[in-house]
């Protein structure tokens, strides 16, 4: 069996426009991290700041824990490096979680997933509006055509599933959806 994974990847610019588009720093600083370092959601949500080091570079160092408890060091670039700082509350003490719930605890994969089903819920429903409202016009209701901004949320729901996944299997999750 030819395995298609490469087919399934999606570009730099497209990965860019996605993370881009989300509106909340945590979030945004997630999903970078996600994408930037190739962290599974339970290996990130598990970051402490003690497992976060500056570079001499501006760029930063994480020591992640992953699967089979095997530790790794993954080198975070400058822009990374800079969103997950600006995160960092001053009264954070080194043992404190990098990613903290809304309610100011430790973020869990459990309610990461919850995100992910909720702004896949959402953007299937705003996508099934949107494209059956691209039928209007046949019914005499002058409506702009809205395929540019069917892609743009198309493209921002599918950031949001990247809590659960990590890049390379996202295009596995919308093979699964569609």
């Amino acid at each position: 069996v030819k395995n298609r994974l490469a087919e399934r990847i999606l570009s730099e610019a497209d990965t860019l426009r996605m993370l881009n588009l989300e509106p909340d720093a945590r979030n945004r600083a997630l999903l970078t991290l996600l994408y930037g370092a190739g962290l599974r959601v339970s290996e990130a949500v598990g970051l402490t700041w003690s497992d976060m080091q500056p570079r001499g570079d501006a760029a930063g160092q994480a020591t992640v824990y992953g699967k089979g408890g095997k530790t790794r060091h993954v080198l975070l670039s400058e822009a990374t490096w800079a969103q997950l700082v600006a995160l960092r509350d001053e009264s954070a003490g080194d043992g404190a979680p990098v990613f903290l719930s809304r309610k100011g605890g430790t973020l869990t994969v459990k309610q990461v997933e919850r995100a992910r089903v909720w702004y896949l819920a959402l953007g299937g429903f705003v996508a099934t509006t949107l494209t059956l409202s691209d039928g209007l016009p046949r019914l005499g209701v002058a409506w702009p055509t809205i395929g540019n901004v069917l892609g743009i949320l198309y493209l921002y729901f599918l950031s949001q599933s990247l809590f659960r996944n990590r890049l390379i299997d996202l295009n596995e999750l919308v093979g699964k959806m569609a």
